[in-house]
């Protein structure tokens, strides 16, 4: 036995120092949100969501310290979803604004609207917009010509994307105005005139 005990503890130390230790492991593969969110410029923004108002529509502003907006989201036609980012400036050939949450990520084309800002839009069904409404990681928005933002998910936000996407059906004809398809003609039959 007393032969034994050394023979074996050899025998674990060469198991032991067997083991490869140059394996090597990307990060981006395994959690892309923690090597995104280590990068010292991408902390977690100052600001708060707030309801706001944008060309007669509600809108829902991520507004910085200084009650600057630097995103801002409002619906879209049929249950869509608007993102903007303030303060983009020139966007170059392709302008996009890349969205990240959680492990769901896209570049969404935009437009450049005058006085720097970027539009990009969501339709209705985008997994994009449910990940944006059940965020419970802060989102990621990138675009070119304006600072990256890590912004925190929220109530306020998950309670607007949520009317948004509840906004599905088009919208109503105000006044007396008679839908188009109501106020079609039946096809006349045998020469007779459509009453």
């Amino acid at each position: 036995m007393r032969r034994a005990l050394p023979i074996a503890i050899l025998l674990l130390a060469g198991c032991a120092r067997s083991e490869d230790a140059s394996i090597t492991v990307d990060m981006n593969q395994i959690a892309p949100d923690i090597v995104l969110r280590n990068n010292a410029e991408e902390e977690i923004a100052v600001g708060t969501w707030r309801e706001a108002t944008q060309d007669n529509s509600p809108a829902l502003e991520f507004a910085d310290a200084t009650g600057q907006p630097g995103v801002s989201l409002r619906c879209a036609e049929r249950g869509g979803l608007m993102l903007q980012r303030h303060g983009a400036g020139q966007a170059g050939g392709n302008p996009s604004i890349s969205i990240s949450v959680g492990r769901e990520r896209r570049d969404v084309p935009a437009q450049l609207i005058d006085g720097g800002l970027l539009r990009a839009t969501l339709t209705s069904g985008d997994p994009l917009i449910t990940a944006l409404g059940g965020a419970a990681t802060p989102i990621g928005v990138r675009a070119v010509g304006a600072a990256p933002l890590l912004l925190p998910p929220g109530p306020p936000l998950s309670a607007f994307v949520a009317r948004c996407a509840a906004s599905q059906a088009p919208p109503a004809i105000a006044g007396n105005a008679v839908a188009p398809a109501a106020n079609a003609a039946a096809p006349a039959t045998n020469g007779a005139a459509a009453r």
